[in-house]
């Protein structure tokens, strides 16, 4: 087919494609290595998101240094993988799985002692571990002054709906 021809069925109101050769579709690879699941889905299509939750935040001073441990329960049907925490400028890193309903504690600050309250952003990163899809709940950091004028972490407030990472 040639320019003029295409020209002249376009004149006529007729697709100036028709009979012209088609390219070849791009092949699409049937499989892939890592075969990723689409994200769940409930009955409304809005994708499921694992209610994760950390309670019973407790801090302990030794001296110069705290300690901040916290019950972080899976509320969700699906096992989840708990990927870290960060707070006071410090992430934890856990790599560790929670079935649902079983509760676990675990540390979430290890080191100094805040000398002010300026740092009040902390941020809790997990995922569902069927299709690896991962989520991030980002929190205000409540702190207790201390008699010598540090703080301590006292509670924890959820900022805002889970975020989709």
């Amino acid at each position: 087919m040639g320019f003029l021809d295409g020209l002249g069925r376009f004149m006529e109101g007729k697709d100036p494609f028709e009979g012209a050769p088609q390219p070849d579709a791009p092949q699409i690879p049937t499989s892939d290595a890592r075969s990723e699941e689409p994200p769940l889905v409930d009955e409304h299509g809005n994708k499921i998101v694992p209610r994760i939750t950390l309670d019973n935040v407790k801090a302990h001073r030794d001296g110069g240094t705290m300690t901040v441990m916290a019950w972080v329960t899976n509320h969700s049907e699906r096992p989840v993988r708990i990927d870290y925490f960060s707070v006071l400028g410090q992430k934890q890193t856990y790599q560790y799985d929670i079935a649902p309903s079983r509760p676990s504690q675990l540390t979430i600050y290890k080191g100094a002692v805040a000398s002010n309250e300026h740092d009040s952003h902390a941020e809790f990163a997990f995922r569902i571990k069927r299709n690896d899809d991962g989520f991030k709940n980002v929190y205000h950091v409540e702190f207790n002054r201390e008699s010598d004028g540090k703080f301590t972490i006292e509670e924890l407030h959820a900022d805002g709906p889970v975020r989709d990472i």
